[in-house]
């Protein structure tokens, strides 16, 4: 029965076609602020700020209109005298709710909740991270002076990007990282590794799916299809 269910699965996804489409690249001109030389609804998640819920985890809640950042990866919300701030304390959240998304902390970041069927969470980590800086010459021609940075490596640039000017030319792109969690709230980076860990012993067949279907961590549709596999696996257990 499980290697007739895990076959439709199989099937099921193998008719998605993939778009081969360039990565969207959003350009910041020398003596523009960053934060707001970029499209609103580029660096925010909603077009618009929206009414959300705050649970935390001694059970009190709160709410008011908010917006997760993808630029400086931070939850902000609209305070009494109209202004834009972060929500702060992060340890005693457990997660934020904004219309039908649900948002999980996982170290001083969120997580938007794409699946989940009670026992284990399929989430994203979405981010505009800085991918290219070109300075201009002395003939006024543009010279690269960086490559493609990781998401770990702009990470620590996050905080001056808040009130930075640009001195040369910035590029930016947008970046999704992809995590499984349990039950729990316990969120790891989406890898072969980080899978065993956290479902390997109760779920005895994930290492030959993952092995046979050659996963690729960094798409989407590979990891709907490992939490529909894992889905299956507690429905039939």
């Amino acid at each position: 029965m499980k290697s007739t269910l895990i076959l439709v699965i199989l099937v099921m996804y193998s008719v998605i076609v993939e778009a081969q489409g360039s990565t969207q690249l959003y350009k910041v001109n020398p003596g523009e602020q960053v934060r707001y030389a970029l499209p609103f609804d580029v660096r925010y998640t909603y077009p618009e700020f929206r009414m959300g819920v705050v649970q935390f985890r001694n059970g009190n809640m709160g709410g008011g209109l908010m917006n997760y950042s993808t630029l400086l990866e931070e939850m902000d919300f609209v305070a009494e005298k109209q202004d834009t701030m972060a929500l702060a304390e992060l340890p005693a959240i457990r997660y934020v709710a904004v219309s039908s998304d649900t948002f999980y902390r996982s170290e001083k970041f969120f997580l938007r909740q794409l699946k989940s069927n009670g026992e284990i969470r399929l989430a994203e980590r979405r981010s505009l991270n800085l991918v290219n800086r070109e300075k201009y010459g002395g003939h006024g021609e543009l010279q690269s002076s960086s490559s493609v940075l990781a998401v770990e490596q702009i990470s620590a640039e996050i905080n001056t990007l808040r009130q930075m000017t640009a001195k040369e030319l910035m590029t930016f792109a947008i970046t999704e990282v992809y995590y499984f969690g349990d039950k729990f709230g316990t969120f790891k980076v989406a890898n072969k590794k980080n899978l065993m860990d956290l479902f390997g012993k109760k779920y005895p067949g994930l290492s030959d799916f993952l092995a046979q279907n050659k996963v690729n961590y960094q798409k989407e549709d590979d990891m709907k299809l490992v939490f529909e596999y894992l889905t299956i696996s507690v429905q039939h257990k």
